[in-house]
């Protein structure tokens, strides 16, 4: 384990005599939120003219190279909701957004792209709480995000899609739980894990499936400094289009 400094404010779940400032949460919390500020549900949408170049579907033309889909002109129309709603010791977060695209002249290239986060968390005692997050989806393209440059607003090991070569719908979800335990007001400690999955739409494509397990203490020494340490282990299995698998571990210091 390492020792490592984060200068950053590490916020805490605003819940009436809720915990203390050191705890440290995995994200379940800042799901919904807008700006780092807690609100209630919000519902929200928009229409806009799109032009997308550099598609790469996957496919070849009959000399056996890469197909590349240029200028395509259309549609797309956004649909979304975000927001929290507080209960005594517990709390809920969400956060939703789905875009319906059409292409003029070619509609193979039509879609729709999804994505729903969300995040509980809930106070066991005045020294303990559980934080659960998760997310799924199915995106078309590999531009990382959706219209907007819209990210999940929580880590996930399957929404990388800017790191494929292709333009290929993926279907992913992801899910975790984490315990902090407050040993003082301001030193904490948190453990947790996490499994994900994503597949591609086709089957020349590889997918993922996986797990990690995490763990970490904190201490907070003034209200812009937190020295702690932090330990992560990762597991990646891979599929080819035999069906065989591809494992991949690795460990975060």
């Amino acid at each position: 384990m390492a020792l490592v400094l984060a200068f950053a404010s590490t916020a805490a779940a605003q819940f009436a005599d809720y915990l203390g400032p050191g705890a440290d949460t995995s994200g379940a919390s800042q799901i919904g939120t807008r700006s780092g500020q807690v609100v209630d549900l919000r519902l929200y949408a928009d229409v806009s003219g799109v032009y997308d170049s550099g598609l790469q579907p996957v496919s070849v033309n009959s000399k056996g190279n890469l197909v590349q889909v240029n200028g395509l002109f259309g549609e797309e129309a956004t649909l979304g909701a975000y927001g929290s709603h507080q209960w005594e010791h517990s709390q809920l977060n969400v956060d939703y957004r789905g875009s319906f695209r059409n292409y003029s002249g070619n509609s193979s290239y039509d879609g729709i792209d999804q994505q729903l986060t969300l995040g509980y968390t809930l106070q066991k005692s005045r020294r303990m709480y559980f934080s659960f997050t998760g997310v799924g989806g199915t995106l078309s393209r590999g531009i990382g995000a959706l219209t907007g440059y819209y990210y999940l607003p929580m880590p996930s090991l399957v929404d990388q899609p800017s790191s494929m070569l292709f333009d290929n719908r993926i279907y992913f979800a992801d899910g975790g739980v984490d315990m902090t335990y407050l040993l003082s007001a301001r030193t904490s400690f948190t453990v947790g894990g996490q499994g994900f999955i994503g597949r591609r739409q086709s089957d020349s494509l590889s997918g993922v499936i996986g797990y990690v397990a995490r763990g970490s203490l904190q201490r907070r020494m003034s209200r812009t400094l937190t020295v702690g340490a932090l330990y992560d282990y990762m597991h990646f299995g891979y599929t080819n289009p035999s069906g065989a698998q591809t494992l991949a571990c690795m460990k975060h210091l």
